[in-house]
């Protein structure tokens, strides 16, 4: 059973490895017609395949949409669009995507693989009457609330005052 079960993945293996185009090299990409062509920079995509003695023909991506790595792709990535407690804190260009910070009144509840780049913020929660506010919301974060203690109010779900007599 071990046996079969090696055979298989030794086949599988010599399967992936041509499926892949592990025959081009690493600055290169396999074509439709199955030759391997030299990628286009950062910013720009495959107009044309290589084929014969030409290049490969690049051409550079359009306003609102961008490429951050040498590829063999036909088409560029749309740019992020900022909504939703979110601004546009770095514009996007033809080689970085669009980054978006947060709003006031907002917490990011995702980030991308960049710390400054955020791709989902929330509107800060408010504490309800009888609460009180122990953590004001940030950037980072949402507002954290406790209960009043007892003898205490808070009509806003600000702060707990003293009931008087």
């Amino acid at each position: 059973m071990k046996s079969v079960f090696l055979t298989r993945l030794y086949i599988f293996g010599i399967c992936a490895s041509f499926t892949y185009g592990t025959k081009c090299g690493q600055s290169e990409y396999l074509s439709a017609a199955e030759e391997c062509c030299p990628l286009c920079a950062m910013g720009s995509v495959v107009l044309k395949d290589c084929y014969g003695d030409y290049n490969t023909t690049c051409k550079p991506c359009s306003k609102g949409t961008f490429i951050n790595g040498p590829n063999g792709f036909h088409t560029c990535l749309q740019c992020k669009i900022c909504h939703n407690g979110l601004f546009i804190s770095q514009d996007c260009t033809i080689m970085k995507d669009t980054v978006c910070g947060v709003l006031d009144g907002y917490y990011c509840k995702h980030y991308t693989d960049d710390r400054n780049d955020c791709s989902l913020a929330i509107k800060h929660s408010k504490c309800k009457p009888g609460e009180q506010i122990i953590t004001p919301g940030t950037k980072a974060s949402d507002t954290v609330c406790e209960p009043c203690s007892p003898g205490f109010y808070s009509p806003e779900g600000v702060n707990c005052s003293k009931w008087t007599e």
